[in-house]
């Protein structure tokens, strides 16, 4: 177990491609946890507002996950065939993009009708709060 830890951090601090992709994951995970709180939360409070939040999320974590795997794909390839798969999942994202830019019509319009109130509790409250705030940032 030591000497897999050992491997892993000298792998760290020697790729700089192992430290963007293992980061990278970590950060696409905890997206995709957060897509699926907001579901989770839209579910048991019958939210709106938490789906939209959720389907915005969720294509965000599609849109990562998308480029994490050209570009883990994109080792083991020629660089014209890098290339080419690079350019696709450019244009990917760029749709993606515009599809998550539209999912947040949702929650713009029921904050300017005033629909969005909410029961959930502090927990769940100080969570969506603070995740908007971090990426605000």
């Amino acid at each position: 177990m030591r000497d897999a830890a050992n491997r892993i951090v000298s792998e760290w601090r020697s790729s700089y491609l192992f430290q963007t992709l293992l980061s990278s994951s970590f950060s696409t995970a905890a997206t995709a946890g957060f897509a699926l709180f907001n579901g989770a939360l839209g579910v048991m409070h019958q939210s709106a507002w938490c789906y939209a939040i959720a389907l915005y999320y969720f294509i965000l974590t599609v849109i990562r996950l998308d480029i994490l795997r050209c570009e883990v794909k994109g080792r083991s390839e020629t660089a014209r065939h890098f290339e080419t798969r690079q350019r696709r999942t450019f244009f990917r994202t760029h749709i993606a993009l515009l599809l998550m830019n539209v999912s947040m019509f949702g929650p713009v319009i029921l904050m300017v009708k005033g629909d969005h109130t909410f029961t959930f509790g502090l927990i769940p409250a100080d969570s969506v709060r603070s995740r908007t705030v971090f990426l605000q940032v």
